[in-house]
C-alpha cells in the first residue's frame, strides 16, 4: 500500500512539472505572436498579427512586432 501511494505522488508532481505555468504560456504567446511573424524579415518590413480573438492587425517589424494605430 505505501509503495502505491509513493507511485501515485510522484506521478502527481511530474505531471505538476510538465502542466506550463501562466507565464511560461503568456511568453510563448508573446513569442508566437510579436516575434515569430517578423523572423527572416528586417526592420520597417510590415507583418499580420493575429491577437488573441482572432483579429488580424497589421504590424511594423522592430526587435518584435508593434500594431500600427489603426
Amino acid at each position: 500500500m505505501k509503495s502505491a501511494v509513493t507511485l501515485t505522488l510522484l506521478m502527481l508532481a511530474g505531471a505538476v512539472q510538465a502542466a506550463p505555468t501562466s507565464q511560461q504560456q503568456m511568453r510563448q504567446h508573446f513569442t508566437d505572436t510579436m516575434v515569430k511573424p517578423c523572423e527572416g524579415k528586417k526592420a520597417g518590413d510590415t507583418v499580420t498579427i493575429t491577437d488573441r480573438r482572432g483579429g488580424k492587425h497589421m504590424a511594423i517589424c522592430t526587435l518584435t512586432a508593434l500594431p500600427v494605430a489603426e
